[in-house]
């Protein structure tokens, strides 16, 4: 399994109960599988307590696919795309600050509770 993760902190000033029911209602759903035809789940989540630390990272969103060739199929098609930018692209980017982008491969070692090593 292969796993895209983007995290993002919160511009000051915005809104993070704004930025929240945008990204639900318009920004994630331009994840759809028409444009991302090998995509197996998409996850978003927010920070709603930060525990310890001094990070900034207030949003985080996971894509996962079953392999590096179905994750790099699925990106060449958004760059050859005549859209490439998203109509909500401008608005996101005027919430969040700089987004980090990692591609990991994922191991789960524990499901519902059960040890499955």
């Amino acid at each position: 399994m292969i796993k895209g993760v983007a995290y993002f902190p919160l511009l000051k000033g915005s809104d993070p109960e704004e930025l929240w029911k945008f990204w639900v209602e318009k920004f994630a759903p331009t994840h759809d599988p028409n444009n991302w035809p090998h995509l197996k789940k998409y996850v978003i989540s927010r920070v709603i307590k930060q525990e310890r630390g001094s990070g900034n990272m207030w949003g985080m969103a996971e894509l996962y696919w079953d392999s590096q060739e179905a994750y790099e199929a699925d990106m060449k098609a958004l760059d050859n795309a005549s859209d490439k930018k998203s109509h909500w692209k401008d608005r996101w980017e005027s919430m969040v600050g700089e987004m980090t982008i990692t591609v990991m491969e994922e191991k789960v070692i524990i499901d519902n509770g059960k040890l499955v090593i």
